[in-house]
């Protein structure tokens, strides 16, 4: 029952995933302005591991431990305060914490800083701003015989990395399917009329039809009026 009445509204569900992916599109396309990721990366350099010959998988260990260090000064307030002064930007050190991310690189001593910024060529600017001027000089200053040397500057994105259109378009079309399926059911499931002969068979199995009233006004005798459950009297 439920399935036929999904076929029989099939043409709503198409209009719903049209129209809402459609919806999705234009505003991912138009009303969400785009940003754009630069990325720079950084090789740990920490005297004491590499005068050493050989290297234990502990000494390694110990390398890329100093990576999630480096991470967390870079995060801190007084590298964040320098950036905006050394870039010139207008940003609060909030503003800028939210648009610097750091990770490690398949578990290696080099890491990734990422900068997300609307304008790809200020995002560029940062991203060098701390991986050459501020990030070294902090590190060497806190961490004795340890400092970062950069590996790749950052070069200003040319797409941008958000939003997605296709994401949105792809969850607007779902949210059509899904809403106008469960409205389709919801109006099955309480939907309390008596449409015809063959409803009453398959929902009251064990129940004979006896007789029906034919539709005395519709014109034709092989037509039949069938009541709502609901009416009065009936």
């Amino acid at each position: 029952r439920l399935l036929r009445a999904l076929w029989r509204r099939a043409w709503a569900i198409v209009l719903s995933v049209a129209i809402l992916g459609g919806v999705f599109f234009w505003y991912a396309s138009y009303m969400i302005k785009p940003t754009y990721t630069a990325t720079a990366m950084l090789y740990v350099d920490n005297q004491d591991l590499t005068s050493k010959i050989s290297l234990s998988t502990g000494e390694l260990s110990a390398a890329q431990k100093l990576v999630n260090t480096f991470i967390v000064i870079l995060k801190t307030r007084t590298t964040l305060e320098q950036v905006i002064e050394k870039a010139d930007l207008s940003y609060t050190v909030e503003q800028l914490h939210g648009m610097v991310s750091a990770k490690a690189v398949d578990e290696t001593e080099i890491f990734a800083v990422e900068v997300t910024s609307h304008d790809p060529q200020e995002a560029a600017l940062i991203a060098n701003t701390i991986c050459e001027d501020v990030l070294p000089k902090r590190i060497s200053s806190i961490i004795t015989k340890s400092s970062v040397e950069p590996v790749d500057p950052a070069i200003s994105p040319s797409s941008k990395s958000a939003p997605s259109v296709t994401m949105y378009t792809i969850v607007g079309m779902m949210l059509g399917f899904i809403g106008s399926a469960v409205v389709i059911l919801i109006m099955e499931l309480s939907n309390q009329y008596i449409r015809s002969e063959e409803y009453l068979l398959q929902t009251f199995e064990d129940i004979p039809v006896l007789a029906v009233i034919p539709d005395l006004e519709g014109g034709s005798s092989k037509s039949y009026h069938y009541y709502s459950s609901r009416s009065k009297g009936e």
